[in-house]
């Protein structure tokens, strides 16, 4: 994508593709979001947010709430604030599909999580290891922000190998402002896919790291 402007025209290209009976749920916290979702003026718009009471769905600390009323109270085993946008998304989902959404509720209470989605693989001389495919700048500092959610007491060591020298290069600013929330940071050599000659000569683990350190 060129720029932002560009960014958004393709998911304005792709909810143009819904027909007129269908459903279009959105974010109402994301300026672009809400942007994108108004420009769809012929279905009907389900607004979400983390904490504004003029979304359809809001939560009010941890409980669920769709126009005024209380759907039930959300308490899930994976941190994060995205966590929570992506159940309550489900839980819209459902809620057209199927209205009652008890049942739902529950399971997305009991759900564990998947696989490198803050995956808690275990803990190791009393280090608890957790593995996440955040692999650019946005997803870092969420996961990184949920890590001390979960666990506000504890140091952060994060171990990050970049995803792409392209990838590494472009966002090589963002990438050195997204570890705030970690005491140590470990970059290992950069990871090539789909990567040219001059790809592999612009960028290096050592500069990710020199602008890490500044």
């Amino acid at each position: 994508f060129k720029d932002e402007e560009d960014y958004k025209n393709a998911f304005k290209d792709f909810i143009g593709k819904l027909p007129t009976d269908g459903f279009l749920i959105a974010n109402h916290d994301d300026d672009n979001a809400r942007e994108v979702a108004e420009s769809k003026k012929d279905v009907q718009k389900i607004f979400f947010s983390l904490k504004d009471k003029s979304a359809d769905w809001y939560f009010d600390g941890n409980q669920v709430i769709h126009n005024g009323e209380i759907v039930g109270e959300m308490n899930l085993s994976i941190p994060g604030d995205f966590n929570m946008m992506n159940a309550i998304c489900g839980l819209i989902l459902r809620s057209i599909i199927d209205p009652p959404v008890a049942v739902s509720l529950e399971n997305i209470n009991n759900f564990k999580g998947t696989w490198r989605r803050f995956e808690e693989l275990g803990d190791f001389d009393g280090i608890k290891v957790i593995s996440d495919y955040a692999h650019h700048p946005t997803a870092i500092r969420k996961t990184l922000a949920a890590a001390h959610e979960k666990y506000p007491d504890q140091k952060i060591c994060s171990i990050f190998q970049p995803h792409q020298y392209n990838r590494t290069k472009h966002f090589i600013s963002e990438f050195a402002n997204a570890f705030g929330d970690a005491e140590y940071v470990i970059i290992p050599d950069i990871y090539k896919v789909r990567d040219k000659k001059e790809d592999l000569e612009a960028i290096s683990a050592e500069e990710l790291v020199n602008e890490l350190k500044k």
